[in-house]
């Protein structure tokens, strides 16, 4: 086989080179949202006919609601002033996205809520996913540290590992801003659905394996209140509502507060969570669901809950829905495709 020139294995060169850095920008990059159009599985999905069979020891319930614990606070009360309006009896349950995708799989609940797009598992025959809002993402740290900002490339490489120490940023005079090894503190839930931490690196294995690791949302707020040098992240209503678990500070992204609703809404805070409502299309209470979802997406739209941008909002702002469900963002994230199409791949 001749040779190839030189000229060629430059442009081998070059384009290997280019692959490989497009690699690396869009490991950093993740995946915001599933496709819709991806159901789950034949042999993973439930029968869609199969009617909801609330659990016997509630007794007589109209609907069954099944929460994400983030939202459950705010919601709970508003489903049960609707039910007492309308002389219903629903039953509402404090879970997770786990335990709501498990309540639905099994057909005993009407609407399952999930704090993160669904994944392609979620999306069961006859299921129709229904966008409440997003709530961003806080990256927060002890307050004794005097850094009031980072970028998301340096969140991403905090907890990437690439950046090990708070005396590699300095302020305008080149004097660090702050001392001590940065102790990375991680929440890796619902790893099989896309966006929410996945916004800061799609993998849990991109994140530092010296990174803590902490199973519940009080353990987080408690571990970076604890350790002078740590940085964590967690929705920002979480921050108020495990106050009581120790004092942490929330730094601004990109020049941008997380508490900035109308920047966030913009497109440019980075980092959120998606509040979805899961509910059958068919079925006794089909109907039922579908004026409680209506009622619910209303309410958010007219009380101003804090940390939490409406799903009107979002669409006034440019971003993509699909019916009721977010599905994109308004604009290109960090350099990303800003087709998300081209990502889907749950």
């Amino acid at each position: 086989m001749p040779a190839m020139p030189r000229t060629g294995c430059l442009l081998m060169l070059g384009l290997w080179i280019g692959l490989f850095a497009t690699g690396l920008q869009a490991a950093d990059c993740g995946v915001a949202f599933s496709d819709p159009a991806r159901k789950a599985p034949f042999g993973q999905a439930v029968d869609a006919a199969h009617p909801v069979h609330h659990d016997p020891a509630w007794g007589q319930v109209d609907l069954a609601v099944g929460l994400d614990q983030k939202m459950y606070p705010v919601l709970a009360p508003w489903i049960r002033r609707y039910a007492a309006q309308r002389g219903l009896h629903i039953r509402v349950l404090n879970g997770t996205c786990g335990t709501s995708a498990g309540w639905l799989r099994r057909h005993q609940i009407d609407i399952g809520g999930y704090c993160c797009p669904p994944g392609r598992l979620d999306r069961l025959p006859g299921l129709a996913f229904h966008t409440l809002g997003i709530m961003p993402i806080a990256i927060i740290t002890h307050p004794d540290n005097p850094v009031s900002g980072l970028s998301s490339q340096q969140v991403r490489d905090i907890f990437a590992g690439r950046l090990h120490r708070w005396d590699d940023l300095t302020d305008d005079l080149q004097a660090p801003l702050f001392r001590g090894h940065i102790v990375a503190v991680t929440r890796l839930h619902c790893q099989r659905r896309p966006g929410h931490w996945k916004l800061i690196l799609p993998h849990a294995r991109d994140f530092s394996t010296g990174s803590v690791n902490v199973g519940a949302i009080p353990d987080m707020i408690r571990k970076v209140a604890a350790i002078p040098t740590a940085l964590g992240f967690v929705t920002l209503p979480m921050v108020t509502r495990y106050r009581d678990f120790g004092r942490v500070r929330v730094l601004a992204v990109d020049g941008v507060r997380p508490a900035d609703a109308a920047a966030v809404a913009a497109g440019h805070y980075p980092f959120y969570q998606t509040v979805n409502l899961a509910s059958w299309q068919d079925g006794p209470g089909a109907a039922r669901a579908r004026a409680l979802l209506a009622w619910l997406r209303q309410q958010v739209t007219l009380r101003r809950v804090p940390g939490f941008v409406p799903w009107q909002a979002l669409r006034e702002a440019g971003w993509r829905f699909r019916g009721q469900e977010l599905v994109g963002e308004p604009r290109n994230r960090d350099g990303c495709d800003p087709s998300l199409e081209a990502h889907w791949v749950w």
